[in-house]
């Protein structure tokens, strides 16, 4: 039976697999975990669950000049997996609400509430950006402040006069780690660490570059 067709059997009980990961792999592995690791030191996390372009000058207006709108939800960087597997290796894991990512030394586990699926490492994509976020919310004691805006803006970006209590707000610089995949996934995660989203994709990277391990039976 597949790790992915047993992790799917929830009347199933534990999963248990063990690992014999060495040399470049071994490398490559404890390089993900570090990174993973290291994430938990941020002060702020989030999975962006949707986004959507601003289309109409009031839009602009209300929403302190902004050109999308995110929605988005705190987030946590873990070394454990989901609880149905049994492994003798850390699993380190990116996790929001009901949706966790478990990074395995061949594969990728993704659940989202009872729906469990995995993808090879070499059919995911892993990119880095830099980007720009006006905080509505706590300021991360970590984050980088590079600009400033008004809650609410006039159509020159300057802050509109009509409105009494019209807020002084940051723009901080994060880090964006984006996983796809040509089968649909698309998830997307901010962090006030830029530097620490950069190592994981570069981890990520290595690790999509090169053969999985094999499993021990």
């Amino acid at each position: 039976m597949g790790l992915c067709v047993a992790l799917r059997d929830r009347a199933a009980r534990a999963v248990v697999v063990m690992y014999d990961v060495t040399d470049d792999a071994a490398r490559r592995f404890d390089h993900l975990v570090s990174s993973i690791t290291d994430l938990r030191r941020a002060h702020g996390f989030w999975l962006i669950t949707a986004s959507g372009a601003i289309t109409s000058t009031y839009q602009f207006k209300v929403n302190a000049g902004a050109a999308n709108l995110l929605h988005r939800m705190n987030a946590s960087a873990r070394l454990t997996g989901p609880r149905i597997l049994v492994t003798n290796v850390a699993v380190p894991t990116l996790t929001a609400g009901s949706l966790s990512v478990h990074f395995l030394p061949d594969r990728v586990l993704f659940r989202d509430g009872r729906h469990v699926a995995d993808l090879t490492y070499q059919h995911l994509q892993a990119g880095v950006e830099h980007a720009r976020f006006i905080e509505t919310g706590p300021v991360p004691h970590d984050g980088t402040v590079v600009d400033s805006t008004w809650r609410y803006v006039n159509v020159k970006g300057g802050p509109d006069r009509r409105f009494k209590n019209n807020a002084r707000l940051p723009i901080l610089l994060y880090g964006r780690l984006v996983l796809r995949s040509h089968s649909g996934l698309n998830l997307v995660w901010d962090a006030s660490q830029a530097p620490l989203v950069h190592a994981v994709a570069n981890a990520l990277h290595q690790s999509i570059a090169a053969r999985p391990p094999v499993i021990t039976p």
